[in-house]
This record gives C-alpha cells, structure tokens and sequence, in this order.
C-alpha cells in the first residue's frame, strides 16, 4: 500500500529568522556571521558560526523574508529619494524667482533644465564612425604617393 504524504505546510519564519534576514538585508550587520552572532549568540565555535550562518542564509524561508525586506527598503529608498528631488526642485524655482543677481537665477534655471526628464541643457556628444577604408584602397593610396615621389625630380640632381 502506498505510504499517504501529508500536504506540506508553508513555512513561515521565526522571529530569530526574521531578526536574521533583517540584519543581513539590510546591510546592517556586514557578515553572515556578525548577524548570526547578534541575534543567536555566540556559544559555539567560530568555525561552527560561520557553517550555521550560511546555513541559516540559504534557507528559502529566510531568503523569502530577505527578498521582502529588500523590496520594502528599496521602496521607501525610492520616496526618500522623489521626495528629496522635489524639495530640490522647489529651492531652485524659489532661487530662480527671488534671487537678486541674474546669474544667481540663471544658473538655477540651468540646473532645473539639468533634471532627469527635462534635459534641456544636457550636453550631447555625436560619435561617429570614421569611413571604413579597405586595405586594397589603402595600398592603392600608398602606390600612388610612391608614384608621384618617382616622378618628382630629385634635389641632389645638377640642373642641365
């Protein structure tokens, strides 16, 4: 008779796994094992530190709840970020109305057209490829600087 298996029941994280993938996450501790340290304790030797936090890491719960975090941090980076760019943005149209020298608003008017997505004042460099020359016309320009050389009458020579 064929053994009955049981549906396996997701895995959810402890709370020391979630300590663990935070602290690794979120680069708050710099090694696998400074983080297994502070949230396991260290009674054990170093060695057996460092094999039970790479064990710990690649646990696909721990990895889940890393990759979760990582995606909230990246989040929040993200409208820190906007949020930074538009206090930026209304300084220099604060600069760029009330200043009292022109060039004070002029150069804040520059930098508002520096932006990411306006561009207007973004410096553009067009590179182009230099015609392509085959060697056989290359040979052919060479044979015909020879040429001409030959022909030219040689300094060295008395004039008759």
């Amino acid at each position: 008779m064929p053994r009955k298996t049981t549906p396996k029941k997701p895995r959810v994280a402890t709370e020391k796994q979630r300590a663990f993938a935070e602290l690794v996450a979120t680069g708050e501790c710099k090694t696998l094992t400074a983080a297994y340290d502070q949230v396991y304790g260290g009674n054990i030797s170093s060695s057996a530190r460092r094999v039970e936090a790479s064990r710990l890491w690649n646990n696909p719960v721990v990895q889940d709840v890393a990759r979760d975090i990582k995606a909230r941090v990246g989040a929040q980076r993200s409208i820190r970020l906007a949020g930074d760019a538009d206090a930026i943005r209304r300084a220099l149209w604060r600069e760029a109305e009330q200043a009292d020298r022109a060039a004070d608003r002029i150069a804040a008017l520059k930098l508002l057209g520096q932006q990411r997505g306006v561009s207007l004042f973004a410096e553009r460099l067009e590179v182009s490829e230099p015609d392509a020359v085959s060697d056989a016309e290359v040979l052919a320009e060479i044979e015909q600087i020879v040429r001409a050389a030959e022909e030219m009458p040689d300094d060295n020579e008395p004039i008759h």
